[in-house]
């Protein structure tokens, strides 16, 4: 548009403004006259941008955004002509959806209202629907004689509205209110340029429908949901749950069987008919059905049975469903960003429906657990941590966002799969992938804010280090496999302090691994044992060793070395293996996070047991599979001594007539609670004192009773519990260290975190 169109358009609505700041809008004499000034205003914009889009033949709507003088002076014509945000035609009240939000979830937008009533409270079944907004107004027109300044109102106060309600297009809501009173328009023998009314029917077909839903935006209109609907929504489906009442009200007579369960009965069904898969994949395929038709009792069930389903959808079997995942493939559980979309990340981002998104795992699928390159069939990852997020961490379903970044796969078998749903290209590097990264970042941040919780996920160790260092500074990033599985181990080894005795700094550590998970475990020790004992951690990472692929890490090796591994270089002859490294360095503590399996072998642990009475071995890599041992070997090897915990789960050991149960360092401990943390004091950034101060608080939640057992982790029975303690620990250090912008400051964190989850009861209908 040219600068004298801009002119034009802001004088015309300052005289319009003036008017009816003096009341003359509404008068006979100038009501004709001011209604015209503003539609031949409009027609004189559109005209301009008519020809600037026809020129650059692209589909842009950025051109038409409106400063914020142009907003000021549609404001002060909407005071003057009506003071009122709602009309009322035949005693009913039509008006602009509200923003519902009660302040849980740590401020995440309760759009369905399910933090706004209590659980003995009616609520009714909501769907948001841009569409409706349009059918609405076009409905009212057709059934209401306006005259021509109430018809200008319509116009200024919808985009008055729209810009009010943040990130929408006031000029293109002109353009889409034009169109919809058209027909009215042209019976009042307005003047408008017959390229004008072309130049609509041009743009509704070029947007779609999609990009429509993308300009409204935040301004949508509660629609109920009924019949075979609400059926179909996971949301609120209940299956047989429906009572009679409820039955009768939404249409559901004849859609469902007669019968009438409560939530408890569909649970033991549920259960019972798992229980029947002897394939642990097919449990795993039942429960993702579930999630998408019946999504409360899928995180009632998962809540409930924890301990039984958690290997179910996360490790072990999220391994082998990733590995699968282009046979099992059914429906999109999240977003696909792949290479294709390079320059349209922002436009991918608002196709997805929900628009308050807290929580976000992203993947590239190169190093999923330790089963290697997966490509986009990682998603299985994104999707399963998020689905812990609510159920362990009460973050609410509808604020969490699995994505696939998709760069291509270096895995041929993969590439020959004529099932493979990702990109068949080998992957992307260098430039060309730090462009797509830095993309999706600012993009993520322009679409949901500076404090939505982007939490990195099976990265490879060149780039998972590279992105971490390079974004915590400016977004609110969370590296699992770095900090996550630093923060567990820490915390089991805390907790089991109290059956090796010393402390921290007592101990000598031998890490088989390198790795993510190896250096970031062993920084946090270093920076644990630096708190405690005031020494520089450059002088604490010396109780550190860590063995790669070409043996114990020393400075000899310096020069050759990753920049990560180079601060783990200590002086020392070379050592070639793990078992002679062993006897070299003579650990208290050994740990594998390899990801290569049985590489504890039965003279590495023999090994450790001679040399310490209770030798604490960490078997952490994952699937069970690729374990550096099982349990029964680590307590028959170690003569029942050991005491042992592993990253994915075993079966409790009988050795000598003592049961042992072995305790698993999963991350599942940690990453719901600190991400809740993070959530309801609002933190803008992640510090490594509050990763520490998560370690202590599971460390924390160990009785009694789990060390008569021989465990270091408290059972995840508890860890609702276990993640409002956590949680309630990382919002203090938030807020010790200023970052947090939730003020105040809630005087009982633990409750008002247990007050923020997500409960999965069903809620009854009016």
């Amino acid at each position: 548009m040219n600068g004298k169109g801009v002119n034009f358009f802001l004088s015309s609505l300052t005289i319009l403004a003036e008017q009816s700041e003096q009341g003359n809008i509404d008068s006979s004499t100038k009501r004709g006259e001011s209604a015209k000034l503003l539609f031949k205003t409009v027609t004189c914009i559109f005209r301009q941008v008519n020809m600037m889009w026809l020129n650059s033949h692209r589909h842009n709507i950025n051109i038409l955004a409106p400063p914020t003088k142009v907003i000021s002076i549609l404001i002060k014509l909407l005071a003057g002509i009506m003071s009122s945000n709602s009309l009322k035609e035949n005693g009913v009240e039509v008006s602009v959806a509200k923003n519902y939000s009660n302040g849980h979830g740590g401020g995440v937008r309760d759009l369905y209202g399910e933090d706004s009533a209590t659980e003995d409270q009616l609520i009714t079944p909501w769907t948001f629907s841009v569409a409706r907004y349009h059918y609405l107004a076009f409905d009212i027109s057709k059934k209401t004689t306006w005259n021509l300044s109430f018809v200008a109102f319509i116009y200024v106060f919808g985009s008055v509205v729209i810009c009010l309600c943040g990130r929408v297009n006031a000029g293109v809501f002109f353009l889409a209110m034009l169109d919809l009173f058209s027909d009215h328009l042209q019976k009042k023998n307005l003047n408008f340029f017959p390229h004008f009314m072309a130049f609509l029917d041009y743009v509704w077909l070029s947007l779609a429908y999609h990009r429509i839903v993308e300009l409204f935006d935040n301004v949508m209109l509660h629609e109920a949901i009924i019949g075979c609907s609400l059926l179909r929504d996971p949301r609120y489906n209940k299956g047989l749950a429906f009572t009679e009442g409820e039955r009768d009200a939404h249409y559901l007579r004849g859609l469902l069987p007669p019968a009438v369960f409560n939530q408890e009965l569909q649970e033991k069904r549920l259960m019972h008919n798992l229980r029947q898969y002897e394939v642990p994949l097919h449990r795993y395929m039942a429960l993702m059905d579930l999630q998408e038709r019946n999504e409360r009792l899928f995180y009632k069930l998962l809540i409930d049975n924890v301990e039984e389903l958690l290997p179910v959808v996360y490790t072990p079997t999220v391994g082998e469903a990733c590995q699968k995942y282009g046979s099992i493939f059914r429906r999109p559980q999240g977003l696909y960003i792949s290479l294709k979309e390079k320059g349209k990340i922002l436009e991918v981002l608002k196709n997805w429906p929900e628009k308050s998104i807290q929580v976000i795992v992203v993947t590239d699928g190169e190093r999923i657990l330790g089963l290697g390159d997966l490509g986009c069939q990682g998603m299985g990852i994104p999707v399963g941590k998020l689905s812990l997020y609510t159920a362990l961490g009460g973050v609410r379903p509808s604020s969490c966002l699995p994505i696939t970044i998709d760069v291509g796969t270096n895995n041929e078998k993969l590439l020959n799969d004529e099932f493979y749903i990702g990109l068949r290209q080998r992957r992307a590097t260098g430039k060309e992938y730090a462009e797509l990264l830095d993309e999706f970042m600012r993009a993520v941040k322009q679409n949901y804010g500076e404090k939505v919780l982007i939490q990195f996920e099976d990265f490879a160790n060149h780039n998972a280090f590279d992105l971490l260092a390079k974004y915590s500074s400016s977004h609110l990033v969370f590296n699992d496999d770095i900090q996550g599985t630093a923060s567990v181990v820490l915390a089991g080894l805390l907790a089991s302090l109290k059956l090796v005795g010393g402390t921290l700094a007592d101990h000598t550590f031998l890490f088989l691994g390198a790795g993510e998970a190896g250096t970031g475990i062993a920084e946090l020790i270093a920076l644990e044992i630096s708190k405690q004992t005031k020494d520089p951690v450059e002088e604490t990472r010396k109780k550190i060793w860590l063995v790669d692929s070409k043996g114990l890490i020393v400075s000899s090796r310096l020069e050759s070395l990753q920049h990560f591994k180079k601060p783990w270089a200590h002086e020392h002859e070379p050592v070639k293996g793990l078992l002679d490294a062993v006897k070299a360095i003579k650990p208290t503590v050994l740990i594998g996070s390899s990801g290569v399996g049985k590489t504890f072998t039965k003279e590495v642990v023999e090994t450790m047991a001679s040399l310490n009475e209770k030798p604490l071995i960490l078997a952490l890599s994952n699937p069970t599979s690729q374990s550096e041992c099982t349990a029964e070997e680590a307590y028959s090897w170690s003569k029942g001594r050991a005491i042992f915990a592993s990253g994915s789960p075993f079966d409790p050991v009988e050795y000598e007539g003592k049961l042992f149960v072995p305790g698993q360092a999963n991350n599942a401990y940690i990453f719901p609670g600190f991400g809740l943390g993070l959530i309801i004091s609002g933190a803008i950034r992640v510090r490594d004192e509050m990763l520490l101060a998560a370690s202590e608080a599971l460390a924390a939640q160990v009785s009694e009773e789990n060390y008569d057992k021989g465990l270091i982790y408290p059972p995840f029975s508890n860890i609702r519990k276990i993640s409002a303690h956590i949680a309630a620990k990382v919002a203090a250090k938030a807020y010790d260290l200023g970052l947090a912008s939730h003020l105040p400051r809630p005087k009982d964190l633990v409750k008002y975190a247990e007050s923020c989850m997500y409960s999965p009861g069903y809620r009854s209908y009016r």
